[in-house]
């Protein structure tokens, strides 16, 4: 069984465990009822104006965690320094034909109602496809993509190399942390602060943990509860 076979319903099950889950539902726009054609008489809605589209805005901003290390994914040319809580898994294949390193991260908003007590409230992902790092780039740049019909934002460093597919209707990382041009290795690695990067086990996630109880992450088969910090529960009837 793939790697991507294996993580692909664990991501699904966000609302039991708030573990990796896809990019926030998109609310559909009402239709309005339909109308009886009655000679050259026109529906009220045809004559109304489309209300505009939302423009493309960043994820939301972070919330400082004192004292948590620096915590970045490393390889392919991208440097992805991630503010907690983040969970990351591998899922190779799922968002380009044939290439085993894809990856999924998932960062909540703690500042969303519900965030990180119940189902996909504040939660966000985005999906990498690695590339090599192509000469000469030096930065990551927003480009529009098309995939399924559809259209969304991607960071991508240079013309053709590692892409950051991020949520509908979102252009910029926000609070979840700060790509940047790293390594230029055919293999994922996990660094923290300025210490050696360490080997990402197979068939594991990587969870953000808290470092008073030993380390700023741990890897582990299942999604778990991320690290905080989150804001209390809302209150009950």
């Amino acid at each position: 069984m793939s790697t991507s076979s294996r993580f692909l319903p664990l991501l699904l099950c966000v609302a039991a465990c708030s573990g990796a889950a896809p990019s926030e539902p998109v609310t559909p726009e009402p239709v309005a009822p339909a109308v009886e054609s009655k000679g050259n008489v026109k529906s009220e809605s045809a004559d109304k104006p489309k209300a505009p589209a939302t423009p493309p805005g960043p994820l939301p901003p972070g919330t400082a965690t004192p004292d948590f290390p620096t915590v970045a994914l490393v390889g392919f040319g991208l440097r992805f320094e991630l503010n907690p809580p983040f969970q990351a898994a591998r899922m190779a294949g799922l968002l380009e034909e044939g290439n085993p390193h894809v990856l999924f991260v998932s960062w909540w908003n703690v500042h969303a109602d519900g965030a990180g007590q119940h189902g996909r409230a504040g939660l966000y992902n985005v999906g990498i496809v690695p590339h090599a790092l192509p000469d000469g780039a030096t930065t990551f740049a927003p480009v529009e993509i098309e995939r399924h019909g559809k259209k969304t934002i991607a960071l991508r460093l240079g013309t053709d190399g590692t892409e950051l597919r991020l949520p509908a209707g979102i252009n910029a990382l926000g609070g979840m942390g700060l790509a940047k041009v790293g390594p230029n290795t055919d293999t994922w690695k996990i660094q923290v602060d300025t210490a050696e990067p360490v080997e990402w086990p197979e068939n594991t996630m990587l969870h953000s943990w808290d470092p008073k109880d030993g380390g700023p992450l741990y890897f582990d088969k299942m999604p778990r509860q991320p690290f905080g910090p989150w804001l209390p529960p809302p209150p009950g009837p």
